[in-house]
């Protein structure tokens, strides 16, 4: 009976870095091969978020600003009636 016998080698371990992944990022390019249509989509995306704060600002405080409003003006008008 013949037997065969094969030998299996393991290639060198290579180490890499602590907490490194061993993958490379494809999804963003770099600056310089950029095209300008995204050049354009990453400035209107910045300005967009940019407006985007001030509005949000807004639309939570102006319900407060007017609901003070009317507890001073409620105030100030029991205050009168009453002197």
């Amino acid at each position: 009976m013949l037997q065969m016998h094969a030998t299996l080698t393991a290639p060198p371990l290579e180490r890499e870095p602590v907490g490194s992944t061993g993958l490379e990022d494809v999804a963003r390019s770099t600056g310089r091969d950029r095209t300008l249509a995204q050049r354009v989509a990453s400035v209107a995306g910045a300005v967009g978020v940019a407006l985007l704060v001030p509005v949000v600002i807004l639309l939570i405080g102006l319900p407060v600003v007017l609901v003070v409003r009317l507890l001073v003006e409620a105030v100030t008008w029991i205050l009168a009636a009453l002197l």
